[in-house]
């Protein structure tokens, strides 16, 4: 318990030591004069119009991939309640570490009696491994064909393989191991799954394509402030900065996300001030998660549902 609590603490250290620089990156070599006079110019109509759609399309797809999960446990909830939950609880992964805060759907959805803790994780477990794979295999593909970071294709084609493998031993273990108790029938849930991996096709595709759509507002965000990245390049900043994040530990990302960004932009050919302007109009599409994820909130909390007309595993 000790040596828990140590590394609880050193882990702390480490982020509260990132932090720091990245904010001290920050505010001594970001050329704040000229980002805020591109940022004044930002195009309106594509920020505050088309990115707040681009983001209802991925918490859709997002939804739907759940739902799709959650019938195959035989659990079957009405669209919309679980899109609004969905939604609340993906707002969460922007204030904290590693994404975790998406966790909070499955609590919610208990606490109005439509799911029972063993689906609801099961399901989670499968969206979050999809979630890393597909990222992860994005940002490997666009390293090998669009970027060079300093790293060998060879080790960036390893590291994939690695990734494939331990999938697949993992599967191969949830369907052997034969245990009782909570343990069991937690790995009984997830035996739905990996049993049937064809089921897994539709959550796959559905997976790249809320990704994909992220990446989307991302590329339209940089394209209000004239940073015209293309789809490919987004895509790639998408997945390699999604990973970056996650690996910092530090809720929301705050400061190493706009480093690596700018970072990211300049390696690009875009400006100095154009690329470190760019990591703040990204930052400013997590606002409008935020934003957005409070009115899907209040809309929630009005919403009548009645849970003798739900279905629950």
């Amino acid at each position: 318990m000790k040596r828990f609590i140590d590394r609880k603490y050193l882990m702390l250290l480490i982020s509260g030591i990132i932090l720091s620089l990245c904010f001290r990156y920050i505010l001594t070599s970001f050329q704040w004069l000229e980002i805020i006079e591109i940022l004044k110019n930002a195009k309106l109509f594509w920020l505050l119009g088309v990115v707040p759609v681009s983001i209802l399309i991925s918490w859709l797809l997002r939804t739907w991939r759940w739902f799709i999960l959650l019938k195959n446990l035989n659990v079957h909830i009405n669209f919309v309640e679980l899109y609004l939950c969905n939604v609340c609880a993906m707002t969460l992964t922007i204030v904290t570490p590693l994404q975790s805060g998406e966790m909070l759907k499955v609590e919610l959805l208990k606490s109005r009696g439509l799911i029972e803790r063993f689906s609801g994780y099961s399901s989670f477990l499968v969206e979050r491994i999809l979630d890393l794979f597909v990222v992860i295999s994005l940002a490997a593909l666009f390293t090998l064909t669009s970027f060079y970071f300093g790293i060998s294709h060879s080790t960036i084609i390893a590291a994939w393989v690695i990734l494939i493998l331990i999938l697949i031993l993992s599967v191969s273990t949830v369907n052997k191991i034969k245990v009782k108790g909570k343990i069991g029938e937690f790995l009984a849930h997830l035996r739905a799954y990996t049993s049937n991996i064809q089921s897994l096709w539709p959550v796959l595709l559905l997976t790249f394509c809320s990704w994909s759509v992220v990446a989307i507002g991302w590329q339209i965000c940089l394209y209000s402030i004239s940073i015209d990245l293309g789809f490919q390049k987004s895509m790639a900043l998408m997945s390699i900065i999604t990973i970056i994040n996650i690996l910092s530990l530090i809720p929301g990302a705050i400061g190493i996300s706009e480093v690596s960004i700018a970072e990211f932009l300049v390696h690009t050919n875009s400006g100095l001030a154009s690329a470190q302007a760019g990591s703040l109009i990204i930052r400013f599409y997590g606002i409008l998660i935020i934003f957005l994820g409070v009115v899907h909130l209040f809309l929630w909390k009005r919403l009548k549902t009645s849970p003798t007309n739900q279905g629950k595993s």
